[in-house]
């Protein structure tokens, strides 16, 4: 599965990778830097956006999951599991 949604600021198109297999989704994180969002005039062409990682979300069901993630070298991993507020939480029908 490969998705890729566009999204726009101030008119100008930008595209964002997601991909994913089965239970399983991959983002590439960006850092951008230029001018403020609010400056004016705003000069969309001094907007830089730089790749430093990637996110990554894994399910092994559907209560618990892995979020990984590794930006400037430095990788991290943890175990995220859904919180249910009443039981017998959500039910997917």
């Amino acid at each position: 599965m490969e998705v890729q949604p566009c999204y726009a600021y101030r008119g100008i198109e930008r595209h964002r990778r997601l991909t994913g297999v089965g239970r399983s989704a991959t983002v590439v994180s960006v850092r951008t830097s230029g001018p403020a969002f609010n400056a004016v005039p705003f000069n969309p062409n001094a907007v830089r956006v730089t790749p430093v990682g990637n996110f990554a979300l894994t399910f092994s069901d559907g209560n618990t999951a892995t979020f990984s993630y590794t930006v400037n070298c430095i990788s991290q991993s943890k175990t995220i599991t859904r919180q249910v507020f009443r039981d017998p939480g959500t039910m997917c029908r």
